[in-house]
């Protein structure tokens, strides 16, 4: 086999670093308007290794099973036990192209198949699987011209190591014996343990040049030895001589990866989440090149938060025309699973202008997993799941706003919560994706019509609907923001990001108290937040003890007393209570300097006769023995008091003899234990040492 031509190199260059504050449109649970974000410009160094050769083609016939048409029982032989990682092609013209891993339920490793469709996925070829035991992660793009497709997956490790650039050529779905698979092998370089791929195409330049691949791979390879590294792959001329480009090990741990092309500026561009094992943090790696000239020169940046507990995963990217979005999702360490689905734009066409940021979906729910597809103009679709279930939202203004969320999948699927089981075709006129049922075990794949879903059966499909959730047939939309009036919270007031922080239903913009859910509920002209008596009616907020209580509510409005407090319950504040009396016998609680009525002996006992037969101070309706702490009853909180007084100085016992419950003249430990026996195990009532119900001391 020929050696596969490849080229490189790489040394990366931190030319600056700043960070700013960025405004963002919260939804839900993600705080990211006052998240600060680092960029960190790169660029590849001038150097580059260039080794040519061509890359190795196979014929479908020596490396696709036989067509099904051929050998339909070869193809009924193959049966398939569950589904994963549907990756959605589409032509535009009715024509698809699915790619997927499939598995037989007793073997653990998947064969990739392909199929090919001519009616909108209404019938799909059985036809084929490519015959390679282990492949994962399939990816699949139109090229952009009549029928052609190109693909790729990430290789097993059985296959010269993990250690080959794949290239799955489709000329025409309909007829496999158009295709052919490709590979570069770059194994005699060290090139190693391939753990994620995407595809980018298009037809925008020479007829020979397909576009990129992105990936995450390793390489053992002197001087170098690099783990899950950020590469990109794609052809140099017309003979398929490869080119190869690659970060070094200052940005390695890289996991997963997405690559687009701008079909209008020729812009390539690739995205890898990466763990940053200085920072504890996940983080962003964005990288533009020319697929019509590689080395024209690369820009990159480096996206983080300043907040090391927040970090950024699962990143897809998508381009047009110089608008570029790149979507991911987002959570911090406080809230580990609670993912938020976030995306940053530019209309530059630079990734180092990525400087702009919207939340698509900020719920209390865990959003995860997106993908993103241009569809025409300014406008993008994104999915992504949450609770089990397939969303997708739109923007019709380059990531700036994003329509409410529509419902995809049916309440009977549950769609599997992980990386890549769902996929977005060309155009974002369909959608693929997994899921069980409720009794099933078995993970299948299902292709819908994104374009034509109407969930709330008004006749309005999703990228027209202004209210997907709520049937407004006329679509009447009085302020002319994105949402319609049947489902905006401020209907006559233009406010496309629907922010409501008291979650009142009525938007900020048109919320006369957006901080009060109850919206001045004294009708005063004060809403709850500066309202000084917020549910008494007092248009004056009057406060003549300026303790922030107004006079009309304040138990004791000319003594000021901020936190109102009231031991009795008689609606007169402690601080100007001049008989704070709880048990109610005209005799007041020790310890309310405003008190001028008499101390009662008996604090919580109702005793208005006060009698103290023994002259200990303590009222005969209280004065019992084992009532350490003057709660009127002997329970454990009384053993735990001579506890903490023994052992630690805590309060002592008031009086002192009611803590001397085994009559020994001292209150220790023994006292503790006698009252703690009487609670737990019936021994003797506290005094009683002879046990004849006759207090003895």
């Amino acid at each position: 086999m020929k050696q596969a031509k490849l080229l490189s190199i790489f040394t990366i260059f931190t030319l600056f670093a700043f960070a700013w504050l960025v405004p963002v449109q919260a939804e839900g649970s993600g705080d990211y308007e006052s998240a600060a974000v680092k960029d960190v410009d790169i660029t590849i160094g001038p150097e580059t290794i260039k080794m040519e050769s061509e890359i190795e083609w196979i014929p479908y016939t020596d490396f696709i099973s036989e067509l099904a048409a051929e050998n339909e029982t070869e193809g009924d032989l193959r049966d398939i036990l569950y589904y994963k990682h549907p990756a959605l092609g589409d032509a535009g013209n009715d024509t698809l192209v699915r790619l997927y891993e499939g598995y037989d339920g007793v073997s653990p490793l998947s064969l990739i198949y392909i199929n090919g469709s001519e009616d909108n996925g209404l019938n799909w070829t059985i036809c084929c699987w490519a015959e390679l035991t282990g492949g994962v992660y399939p990816s699949i793009e139109y090229w952009g011209h009549n029928s052609h497709f190109f693909g790729t997956f990430v290789p097993p490790a059985t296959f010269y190591g993990g250690g080959v650039f794949l290239l799955i050529n489709i000329p025409d779905p309909m007829q496999p014996s158009t295709w052919d698979i490709g590979f570069a092998g770059t194994y005699p370089l060290g090139w190693r343990d391939m753990r994620m791929a995407d595809i980018g195409a298009d037809d925008g330049q020479q007829s020979w040049n397909w576009g990129l691949i992105s990936s995450v791979i390793s390489r053992d390879f002197l001087p170098d030895d690099l783990i899950d590294v950020p590469v990109i792959y794609g052809w140099d001329d017309f003979t398929g001589s490869g080119y190869l480009s690659f970060y070094d090990n200052e940005y390695n741990n890289c996991k997963t990866t997405s690559a687009t092309i701008d079909n209008v500026t020729g812009k390539t561009y690739a995205v890898y989440d990466r763990y940053n094992s200085d920072d504890d943090q996940y983080q962003l790696l964005v990288r533009q090149d020319f697929f019509a000239n590689w080395e024209a020169g690369t820009d990159g940046v480096i996206k983080s938060f300043l907040d090391t507990d927040m970090h950024i995963r699962y990143p897809v990217m998508a381009a047009d025309n110089q608008q570029v979005l790149l979507v991911a999702a987002v959570y911090h360490d406080t809230l580990p699973n609670d993912y938020d689905i976030v995306c940053w734009y530019t209309n530059t066409g630079d990734v180092d202008s990525l400087d702009n940021i919207s939340v698509i979906a900020g719920s209390s729910d865990p959003e995860n997993y997106p993908d993103l597809e241009h569809v025409s103009g300014l406008t993008y679709v994104c999915s992504y799941i949450q609770n089990n279930t397939l969303y997708a939202r739109r923007t019709n203004d380059g990531g700036i706003t994003w329509s409410a969320p529509e419902q995809v999948s049916d309440p009977a699927e549950i769609v599997t919560e992980e990386y890549r089981s769902a996929d977005i075709g060309d155009g974002g006129d369909h959608i693929a994706y997994q899921y069980t049922t409720a009794k099933a075990e078995d993970t299948e794949i299902i292709y819908k019509d994104l374009a034509s879903i109407d969930s709330d059966g008004d006749g309005i499909t999703f990228y027209v609907d202004n209210c997907p959730n709520a049937a407004n047939s006329a679509q009447t939309n009085s302020d002319g923001d994105i949402y319609g009036d049947a489902c905006d919270n401020c209907p006559n007031d233009d406010n496309p990001s629907q922010e409501d922080q008291d979650s009142d239903g009525i938007g900020d913009a048109c919320d006369i108290c957006p901080e009060d859910p109850l919206n001045d509920e004294d009708s005063d002209g004060y809403c709850a937040g500066e309202d000084n008596c917020p549910v008494d009616n007092n248009p004056g907020q009057e406060d003549n003890d300026s303790d922030g209580i107004g006079n009309v509510c304040d138990n004791c409005p000319d003594d000021s007393n901020p936190e109102q407090l009231d031991a009795d319950g008689d609606a007169i504040g402690d601080v100007c209570d001049e008989c704070t009396d709880t048990d109610g016998d005209g005799y007041g609680n020790p310890g309310y300097a405003a008190n001028t009525c008499p101390v009662d002996n008996c604090p919580g006992s109702y005793n208005p006769d006060q009698t103290d037969s023994n002259g200990n101070g303590v009222g005969d309706a209280c004065d019992f023995c084992g009532n350490v702490n003057g709660d009127d009853a002997v329970n454990v909180s009384d053993a735990v008091q001579i506890i903490n007084y023994v052992f630690i100085g805590g309060q002592a016992p008031s009086p002192y003899e009611a803590g001397d419950t085994n009559c020994d003249t001292t209150v220790n430990i023994s006292d503790a234990v006698w009252i703690i026996n009487f609670i737990f195990v019936g021994g003797n009532v506290p005094c009683d040492i002879d046990g004849d119900g006759i207090p003895d001391c």
